[in-house]
């Protein structure tokens, strides 16, 4: 019988240690309670920005997109290839960056003497690039005594994805 009564005590301490455990995980758990709380209502103030941010990145990415097949382009020979046809200007180059993906030039055109007509043609095909270059800015003198025909001075923007 002795041996039936020492099974029962070690089945006895072992619930009972068993018990002493699932109490002490229940009372950790417990205690960190307050803590996932908090980290759960964090995430659910931090979701309305997350989805914003999304939207945000979705609509760089749609005006990155039309440039991710283009080959990098020198700025100051796309300038001469369309403002120096049939005329010297004076073109200038200036480029800033940003940020880490991307460079600005800005191509500033100036005109001794222009026939403003073919101007507004050269404005179009810059404008039809692939890259664009937009027009940001222009000035027109007139020439004295004529029609059509001045100085000006052209301002270009063209972004360029490194």
């Amino acid at each position: 019988m002795k041996h039936g009564t020492d099974y029962s005590t070690w089945m006895v301490r072992a619930a009972v240690l068993l018990l002493l455990a699932a109490l002490l995980w229940s009372l950790l758990l417990l205690a960190g309670e307050p803590g996932f709380r908090r980290r759960l209502a964090r995430q659910a103030a931090l979701a309305p920005r997350l989805a914003a941010m999304d939207q945000e990145a979705a609509a760089l990415e749609a005006y990155r997109q039309p440039f991710a097949g283009l080959a990098a382009t020198d700025p100051a020979t796309v300038a001469r290839r369309l403002f120096a046809a049939d005329s010297t200007p004076e073109i200038r180059v200036e480029t800033t960056v940003p940020d880490d993906t991307l460079r600005l030039h800005t191509i500033t055109v100036d005109y001794g003497n222009v026939d403003y007509a073919a101007l507004v043609e050269r404005i179009r095909a810059a404008e039809a690039e692939r890259p664009p270059l937009k027009l940001t800015g222009c000035v027109f003198e007139a020439a004295a005594g004529k029609t059509g025909v001045g100085k000006a001075r052209l301002t270009f923007d063209l972004v360029a994805w490194r």
